[in-house]
Parts: structure tokens; sequence; C-alpha cells
């Protein structure tokens, strides 16, 4: 049996506490994979937050008081993102048009917006239409959040989970937008006047 209470702990390969609260608890790399894959997996992670949501609002309250809410909710919530959807395609119809490219189909607008980034330009009208299709996309967001928030028990909350990426996902392809103003500008500025 060896014994170990003649272990000499001054020796190099020791470890002292100074070193040890030195070290970073969590290391760099960790963070960043962590962040990466959430932000791969976003999209399994919102139909997660929406499945469990409705999971435990079903299980928790009674669903005639869930049904009351959603008919109480329904009309204003409804008639908002109606409105809301129709000013977003409107904007996005003036800010292609205003570009030069030609609306196929409203509905399916989405699927244009990478010429809309490609040939932004500094024009009034292609500015009112970007403006009024942020607008739209954000006030859509805020109207749903309000009618969950407002009508809808906290644990039903998750069910905005794919309106919050639907938010990040203006918000980026926004700022996309306003870079390629802000080159369009540039890059006029910098062509040379006869």
């Amino acid at each position: 049996m060896e014994n170990y209470n003649n272990y000499d702990n001054s020796a190099d390969d020791s470890i002292s506490m100074e070193s040890v609260l030195a070290e970073p608890l969590v290391h760099k790399g960790v963070l960043t994979r962590s962040k990466e894959t959430i932000v791969r997996q976003k999209n399994k992670l919102a139909v997660a937050a929406l499945v469990g949501s409705v999971a435990v609002t079903l299980a928790i309250n009674p669903m005639h008081e869930l049904e009351h809410k959603v008919i109480d909710a329904a009309p204003w919530v409804g008639s908002g993102l109606l409105v809301g959807e129709a000013a977003w395609i409107g904007g996005a119809a003036l800010a292609l048009g205003a570009v030069g490219v030609k609306v196929r189909n409203p509905l399916k607008i989405k699927s244009q917006f990478k010429d809309i980034a490609t040939h932004t330009d500094n024009s009034k009208m292609f500015k009112i239409g970007f403006w009024t299709n942020t607008t739209a996309a954000v006030a859509e967001f805020g109207i749903l959040t309000a009618g969950v928030m407002k009508y809808l028990p906290p644990e039903a909350w998750g069910a905005l989970s794919f309106g919050a990426l639907d938010l990040a996902a203006t918000v980026t392809f926004r700022k996309m937008i306003l870079s390629g103003i802000k080159n369009a500008a540039n890059s006029k500025d910098a062509e040379p006047t006869d």
C-alpha cells in the first residue's frame, strides 16, 4: 500500500490556485460552437418551442377557455395582420418597381428579395417602399406579440418563436439593403462628372 501523505506538492508540475483562477472557466471555443449550433438549428429550435408551448398550454388550460381567448383576440389580431401583410407586400412591390424588377406574383414576392438587395438605389420611391415594407414587418410582429401576450397564458408565449425568427430575418435583410443603398450612393458620388 502506497503512502500518499508523503506526496511533494511543491514540484514544478503542481497546479497553483493562482493558475486555476487565471484560466477562464469556459473556453471561448465552446461559446463560439454553441452560437454556431444555435444559428444552424434555429428553425428546429423554433419548432420545438412552438410544439412545447402548445402542448403545455393545452395540457394546463381548459380548452373552452382557450377557445374564448382566441375568439376574443381574432378580430383585431387577424385584421391587423391582414393590413400589415398588405402594407408589407405593397412596400416590397414599390421597392422592386423602383429598382426596375418586375413583380411576378405579389404573394410570392419574398423569392425576389435577392433582386432587391442587388439592385438597391437611393431613389425616393425605393425608400418609401423599403420603409413601408419594414414598418409593416415590425408592426406584424408587434400585433402578434400583443395578441398572444394579452389573451393567451404565459405558457403559450413560445408560439412567438417563429415571429421572433421572422423579425431577426427582417432586421438582417434590412441591414443588407441599407448597405446596398449606401454602396449605391457612394458609387454615384465616386463617379466622375463631365
